[in-house]
């Protein structure tokens, strides 16, 4: 995260070390000669994203809180990056060589896979029982072994967050027909899914865990880019974000009933996109202006 502030400092300065000297000259709202950025714009943008990797448990975490045979229906890593693509609805207004406004953002973020319901079965040292020995996936559990089979999502991903709007402020500084600029705001997922994990225990009852699986759909977005424009009505530009939607709680319901409390974790939900995009100016009769 301090990589990602740096950037956004450094180019907040070099805005500052070029639009000071024109600011100074008393320019009007376009200088003389240049591109005018003011106007309305809908664009649209593609690119790629990433997210938080929040690797599972290892089987040595789950043997030293009493659970034997773990494994068999541990589920394979989701899917951590992707495809990302989006529409753009803006305005902004140019003050001499400073740029302000605002823009809504509807990205699609090909980044996670679907929840899923991951099914394990799994011994637990502290239960009891008799009888003949019992064979699963292979492993044979002598009599006096408990056994029980957990549900829950995928308690690395736990959600689906593919849709996300973005509400942010530009502020930039305008080189003629270059912009700079840097964005932050707010974030917004769309949906999102949690599940109750369960453990079905070996008479057959349920046990279910409501109220553990939390994640927040809001968050805030900060980044910045360039913009050039290449005609009067059509621009281009290139644009990093970074995107924090906070900490995701879950229970893991094998260690729960290992240990016969709530067994709790914390994930990070972060994603970042780099984008390219074009976007088409409404001027509304302000022209653009060389």
């Amino acid at each position: 995260m301090h990589w990602v502030l740096r950037i956004l400092v450094a180019c907040a300065l070099a805005s500052m070390a070029v639009w000071s000297p024109a600011h100074a000259q008393g320019y009007g709202t376009a200088p003389a000669g240049s591109y005018n950025w003011s106007g309305w714009y809908l664009g649209a943008n593609a690119g790629w994203g990433w997210r938080s990797e929040n690797p599972y448990p290892s089987d040595a975490y789950y043997t030293n809180l009493g659970v034997t045979g773990y494994g068999s229906g541990t589920p394979s890593l989701s899917k951590h990056d992707g495809f990302t693509a989006g529409a753009t609805l803006g305005y902004q207004y140019q003050f001499n060589w400073f740029v302000l406004g605002v823009d809504y953002d509807v990205q699609y973020a090909g980044i996670a896979g679907n929840p899923r319901n991951a099914t394990t079965n799994f011994a637990a040292s502290n239960g009891s029982g008799g009888g003949a020995p019992i064979v699963i996936n292979g492993i044979t559990y002598a009599p006096g072994t408990q056994l029980y089979t957990a549900g829950n999502y995928d308690p690395s991903d736990g959600d689906s967050n593919r849709w996300i709007g973005l509400a942010r402020v530009r502020a930039g500084v305008a080189m003629n027909r270059w912009l700079l600029f840097a964005t932050g705001g707010l974030a917004y997922r769309f949906s999102y899914e949690t599940m109750d994990p369960y453990v079905v225990q070996p008479n057959g009852s349920v046990i279910t865990y409501s109220g553990y699986n939390k994640a927040d759909a809001w968050g805030w977005v900060i980044g910045g880019g360039a913009e050039y424009g290449v005609s009067d009505w059509i621009t281009a530009k290139v644009e990093y974000l970074h995107m924090d939607f906070g900490a995701a709680t879950y229970i893991d319901p094998v260690a729960t009933t290992a240990v016969g409390s709530p067994v709790l974790y914390k994930y990070d939900r972060e994603v970042d996109m780099v984008r390219a995009g074009v976007s088409f100016r409404f001027n509304f009769g302000s022209g653009a202006k060389y």
